[in-house]
């Protein structure tokens, strides 16, 4: 494991922020880019040559791909609008990501190399976090009506724009959806309008992927339930937990089921999030703020072997993305 790689967004002292490589041991940090801006979503592509992102150094935020090597950056969109959130197709030859260039935020698809960029979804509302899913054949994202804050749901589109469907249509905030490796379900996390109009915490969920059989997996009233990430074998699934009352953050696994849920971070009073698997399920990665800055750290699956990947005192690092297996 100490040998895969993992990139991510680092802000240090007195350098320009950028993407970086490092070693899940934590040896030979090194930049792939560096330039103005903010940069933020970094995911590999499946055959883990090259990472896409989005960055606002042109001015507003496009989506922006580079060589693993630093070589061969590219700036794939350059609309006035906003465009963010890029995702790779699974075979690696389409991107894509949200953009508000046609008067609204909207699914859009794009080549790898930025052409024949086409607006996929046309519904009026605010829309994004765009997820492919693995076989390739539909694209999950969030709605919010009218920018509603109350209300989200979570919703899928073929990949050649038909068969628009919202999956959960209820009251209240479902968002944070991630595919199952083998395409059937979906992760989320959800929380209900309240009589007195405000929202319990979140819980993650799971349901079939046209949206039935939906059920709560964490059950945990006093704490909130987020960001829910798939093991790669699909048997268990990593999601940040907040609790209420110290509003401490930590990392949890739970069988895809439910089942034995574990603390995998244990740590007290620290902010713990953007959770990345490594390729063969057995570690996780993910951003801390334990030492008073965000760092990245390494742990096993089963909590042991934690550790700080990046140290960067004085600066920031975050959005783990594990490399590929090549």
């Amino acid at each position: 494991m100490k040998k895969e790689q993992i990139a991510f967004v680092s802000d240090r002292a007195g350098q320009q922020s950028g993407i970086w490589l490092t070693t899940a041991g934590g040896g030979d940090q090194k930049p792939i880019y560096q330039g103005p801006g903010r940069y933020e979503s970094i995911q590999w592509s499946p055959d883990g040559q090259t990472l896409v992102f989005d960055s606002d150094g042109s001015g507003n935020f496009d989506i922006w791909s580079v060589n693993a090597d630093g070589s061969n950056l590219r700036q794939l969109t350059t609309d006035p609008a906003s465009d963010g959130n890029p995702v790779w197709s699974p075979d690696g030859q389409q991107i894509a990501f949200f953009s508000n260039r046609g008067g609204n935020f909207d699914v859009w698809v794009m080549n790898a190399d930025g052409t024949a960029q086409r607006q996929l979804t046309d519904l009026h509302e605010l829309v994004s976090h765009p997820v492919w899913s693995p076989d390739g054949q539909r694209i999950a994202f969030t709605l919010s009506p009218g920018g509603n804050s109350l209300q989200s749901d979570v919703w899928t589109v073929q990949v050649d724009g038909s068969g628009v469907q919202n999956l959960t249509n209820s009251p209240g905030q479902n968002f944070d959806q991630a595919w199952s490796p083998d395409s059937r379900q979906i992760a989320f996390a959800s929380q209900s309008q309240t009589p007195a109009g405000g929202l319990t915490f979140p819980d993650v969920y799971a349901m079939n992927a046209d949206g039935t059989n939906g059920r709560n997996l964490t059950q945990h009233p006093q704490s909130s339930q987020r960001e829910p990430v798939w093991s790669p074998d699909g048997r268990r699934i990593a999601f940040q937990s907040t609790n209420t009352v110290d509003k401490d953050d930590d990392v949890f696994v739970m069988d895809a089921d439910g089942k034995h849920i574990r603390n995998v971070s244990q740590t007290e009073e620290v902010n713990e999030r953007q959770i990345s698997w490594a390729p063969g399920g057995r570690a996780l990665a993910y951003t801390s703020n334990a030492n008073g800055h965000d760092a990245i750290v390494a742990a096993n699956a089963d909590g042991s072997g934690s550790a700080n990947v990046t140290q960067n005192i004085g600066g920031a690092d975050s959005w783990a993305a594990w490399r590929p297996r090549r």
